[in-house]
C-alpha cells in the first residue's frame, strides 16, 4: 500500500510539473531544487509507469514520427511446392460471415468477410484469396467446397482453378476443423477483454485470431517454419508484431506539426497487416475509423478508456435490429 501511495504521489508530481521526461522528473526529485519535496525516490517514479502507464498527455504532446525499418524477404524461407489446394467454407460468428480457406501443403489459413452467401459475394471473396496466393508466387490449383448453391454457380468463374463441389452432406472436414479453432481463439480473446466487445469489431478480432494461428507451426508441416514464414519468406519481429494484442490501448502518431494540435490519437489495436514494417490496423476511439500505422506507444488501459468503449458498444447495440437466435452455424 505504501508503494502504491508513493507511486500516486509521483504521478501527481509529474502532472504538476508539466509532464517532464522520466529522467527530468528524477533529477527534479534528487537535485534538491524544491523545498519540502514528498518522500519519493527514483524507484517510485519507475513504479508509477508500471502502475499507471505512460500519461496520455505526455504522448499526445511529445510523440514524434519514428523511422521505420523493413524486414528483408528471403526466398529460401518460402515453401518449395508452389501448387496449393484450398479447402473453403463459410464461417458464421456473432452474426458475421467469413469465407475461410485452408491451403495445403502450405497450411496457411485465409479469411475474408462476406456480407451474404450469394454468388457475387462468395465469388469476390474467393477471387481475393486466390489473388493473395498468386501475389506471393503460389499457384492455386483446386478449391474443395461443399455443395452450396452459390459455390456450384462459381464452378466456371476461375480459369485455371478447379472448383471441386462435393455432393450432399459432403462436408469439407479440413476447413471445418480450422473454423472450430478460429472460434475457440475468438472466444478466448473476447473473454479476456476489459471492456464490452462492440459488434463492429468482429471482423478485426477474426483477422487477429487467424494471423496468430498462421504464426504457429502445425503438426502437418515438416520442419520448424510456420505457415506465415513459408508464405511470406520473412520472419515477424517480436517488438513489432508480438508486443501488442487485440484490444490493447495505444497512442498512434497523428502527424508532426508545430501547432498546438495533439500529436497522437487514442486507438485500439486490432490486427497486424503482416508486411515488412510490422504495420498494424488500429481503430480510432475519437473518429471511429481504421488507422494503419507502423509505430505506436502502448498504454495502460484506464477506466476512462473502458467506459468509452462500453459506451460505443451500447450505442451500437441500440441501433442494431433484432437478430433473433444465433444461426446454427455459429454453434
Amino acid at each position: 500500500k505504501a508503494e502504491i501511495t508513493r507511486a500516486k504521489v509521483a504521478f501527481e508530481l509529474m502532472k504538476n510539473t508539466g509532464y517532464p521526461s522520466v529522467e527530468e522528473l528524477i533529477r527534479l526529485i534528487e537535485d534538491g531544487n524544491v523545498m519540502e519535496m514528498p518522500g519519493i525516490s527514483r524507484a517510485d517514479v519507475k513504479r508509477t509507469y508500471e502502475v499507471y502507464g505512460m500519461p496520455p498527455e505526455y504522448v499526445r504532446g511529445k510523440l514524434t514520427k519514428r523511422k521505420v525499418s523493413r524486414v528483408r524477404f528471403d526466398e529460401s524461407l518460402k515453401a518449395d511446392d508452389k501448387d496449393q489446394v484450398l479447402y473453403s467454407d463459410v464461417m458464421v460468428i456473432d452474426t458475421k460471415r467469413f469465407l475461410v480457406s485452408v491451403c495445403e501443403p502450405l497450411q496457411l489459413t485465409l479469411q475474408t468477410p462476406v456480407v451474404t452467401e450469394t454468388v457475387d459475394d462468395l465469388g469476390m471473396a474467393l477471387q481475393s484469396q486466390l489473388s493473395v496466393l498468386r501475389e506471393r508466387g503460389y499457384k492455386p490449383t483446386v478449391v474443395h467446397v461443399d455443395p452450396q448453391t452459390s459455390f456450384q454457380a462459381l464452378r466456371t468463374q476461375f480459369p485455371g482453378v478447379v472448383l471441386d463441389v462435393g455432393g450432399a452432406r459432403d462436408f469439407v472436414a479440413k476447413v471445418d476443423a480450422k473454423i472450430r479453432r478460429i472460434k475457440e481463439g475468438y472466444r478466448c480473446v473476447k473473454a479476456g477483454l476489459p471492456w464490452k466487445f462492440p459488434v463492429s469489431r468482429v471482423k478485426g478480432l477474426v483477422a487477429y485470431v487467424v494471423s496468430r494461428m498462421n504464426l504457429r507451426r502445425t503438426v502437418a508441416l515438416h520442419g520448424t517454419l510456420s505457415p506465415r514464414v513459408l508464405f511470406t519468406g520473412s520472419k515477424p519481429n517480436y517488438k513489432k508484431e508480438l508486443s501488442l494484442a487485440f484490444g490493447d490501448y495505444v497512442e498512434v502518431h497523428n502527424g508532426t506539426t508545430n501547432t498546438s494540435k495533439e500529436r497522437s490519437l487514442p486507438c485500439i489495436a486490432l490486427y497486424p497487416v503482416g508486411n515488412s514494417t510490422g504495420t498494424w490496423i488500429f481503430w480510432s476511439l475519437s473518429t471511429r475509423q481504421y488507422i494503419r500505422r507502423s509505430s505506436w506507444v502502448k498504454m495502460v488501459t484506464t477506466e476512462l478508456v473502458t467506459r468509452a468503449i462500453n459506451t460505443i458498444s451500447e450505442e451500437e447495440e441500440a441501433t442494431l435490429p433484432d437478430q433473433g437466435e444465433q444461426p446454427a452455424a455459429d454453434a
